[in-house]
């Protein structure tokens, strides 16, 4: 039995006050210097997801990708100078396939759910909103969602979650579509967005006879800049109706923005910041007995021997909290029904300082099973 342990994924809103725009500073130290993009471009991430540029260009007739890293990290676009994009910076989910494995998410966004092997059932969507197999609105795979676990602010920084896989009878079996990926675009001077930033959920596949499987959420994406101008289009839309998009926010000094801000919810605001001080952070430090080292930035692989019990034990440490903190810790296999656990992390209210749980999971016998944890900590501004 294999068992693939993601790092956790920390979810919530955080109330912090905005700076001046004179004293923004992106937090880019320059080292990876100009990006600058003048045709359609796959650009590999580093392992901490940051791009530390002087300045940022994305021409008009250009688009720039990502080919995500292994901890499937947000991008994070740091600029000391402009941001000028007039061409698209695209981090959507991939479309469902016929007889896929999985549909990927873009970079921060979850997976959809697999098109399932002979004799085998669907599988759901991964990521907190993930859907749910059996329950769409007008199809046999349900939507990822983003309304039940994201925020208004978008930190921390988060992607979409994947749509459910679909299997019926003898109808083609199909992967759900992946969440669209979250990016943060961040300059200590402007931004100039005369082109688009996407992060599109990713459609289902159509099997025939009007079923599709599931389309993932729409993804998050943040800009941050003391002058924010352009008519430029910031797109976190999904394909099916009923369900939400992303999440869009643009923290700014006063002024008229002029950006089209499509699907999902969208906000303006001054929280003049990049990253949170103190943030929090959520990862797992023990897997099936395995200790997994928080400083690795690589995914965990545990290999279970076949007659291994069922039911795991997973160690979860959380740091920079404050109180009591949910957490949901998920165990989603390659096909078939997720097992979830909750349980509360109790912290100090007046310090901070790390708390470890262990939870245990069951799992889903000879596949792969994919761990996640999830918090939702703090307040929406």
């Amino acid at each position: 039995m294999k068992n693939t342990i993601a790092i956790a994924a920390l979810i919530g809103g955080l109330t912090l006050a905005a700076t001046s725009a004179r004293a923004f500073d992106s937090g880019s130290d320059g080292s990876y210097g100009p990006l600058n993009i003048t045709n359609d471009t796959l650009l590999p991430m580093p392992p901490n997801g940051i791009f530390n540029c002087t300045t940022i260009t994305v021409a008009s007739n250009a688009t720039l990708t990502f080919l995500p890293n292994s901890l499937n990290t947000p991008v994070y676009l740091l600029a000391q100078g402009d941001i000028v994009v007039g061409g698209t910076i695209d981090v959507s989910g991939q479309n469902g396939q016929l007889n896929g494995a999985y549909s990927a998410g873009g970079p921060g966004g979850f997976a959809g759910g697999s098109a399932p092997l002979a004799g085998q059932p669907a599988g759901a969507g991964r990521g907190p909103g993930g859907g749910v197999v059996g329950a769409g609105y007008i199809d046999s795979g349900g939507g990822g969602s983003f309304a039940n676990y994201g925020n208004l602010l978008l930190v921390p920084l988060l992607g979409g979650s994947g749509g459910a896989g679909y299997v019926y009878n003898s109808a083609p079996a199909a992967s759900g579509g992946g969440g669209g990926g979250a990016i943060l675009l961040a300059s200590s001077s402007a931004a100039r967005l005369a082109g688009a930033i996407r992060s599109r959920g990713g459609n289902g596949y159509l099997c025939g006879n009007g079923l599709t499987s599931g389309a993932g959420s729409g993804g998050g994406i943040r800009v941050v800049a003391p002058v924010v101008s352009g008519n430029g289009t910031l797109d976190v839309s999904t394909a099916i109706a009923p369900y939400p998009g992303g999440r869009i926010r643009v923290d700014c000094p006063p002024q008229s923005i002029s950006l089209s801000m499509v699907g999902g919810i969208s906000s303006v605001g001054r929280s003049m910041f990049v990253f949170p001080p103190n943030n929090p952070r959520l990862y797992f430090v023990d897997a099936a007995g395995q200790a997994i080292d928080p400083a690795i930035l690589s995914a965990v692989n545990v290999l279970l021997p076949t007659s291994t019990n069922l039911v795991q034990n997973f160690s979860l440490r959380g740091e920079n909290f404050l109180g009591d903190v949910p957490v949901t810790v998920v165990a989603a296999p390659d096909n078939g029904t997720p097992f979830t656990n909750s349980v509360v992390m109790h912290f100090p209210t007046n310090t901070l300082t790390t708390v470890t749980v262990t939870v245990p999971l069951m799992l889903a016998p000879n596949q792969n099973n994919h761990i996640n944890a999830y918090a939702r900590y703090g307040v929406q501004p």
